[in-house]
């Protein structure tokens, strides 16, 4: 179920950067540092025993951690060739070039 969970919740994160679009890299800061919150609560969650387990808490904070996941990675992705210049896009374009022209060669060896 944890699984799944996980797979289905990061698809609807990556989808639903086109119904919610972010356009401040601030914000998206703001979001992932919230979204690190979840690391210590996570380890704090399974290390003790002073918060009661819970199969539905723990499929929600899967269910989250994965959504936001998704989210922040796709908005990232999205938000990032807004903060270049003209020129060092250019200059990004022709590096990736290169690099897909190498690793298409050597996957022929």
């Amino acid at each position: 179920v944890l699984f799944y969970t996980r797979l289905i919740s990061d698809l609807v994160g990556r989808l639903a950067t086109l119904v919610l679009p972010l356009r401040s890299s601030r914000v998206l800061v703001g979001l992932s540092i919230v979204r690190l919150g979840f690391v210590p609560l996570f380890f704090l969650y399974i290390s003790t025993s002073t918060i009661p387990k819970n199969d539905l808490a723990a499929t929600l904070g899967v269910l989250l951690n994965a959504y936001s996941s998704g989210y922040i990675s796709t908005t990232a992705y999205q938000i990032a060739p807004s903060l270049l210049t003209p020129e060092e896009r250019d200059n990004q374009t022709a590096n990736q070039a290169s690099i897909i022209n190498v690793c298409f060669a050597a996957a022929v060896f």
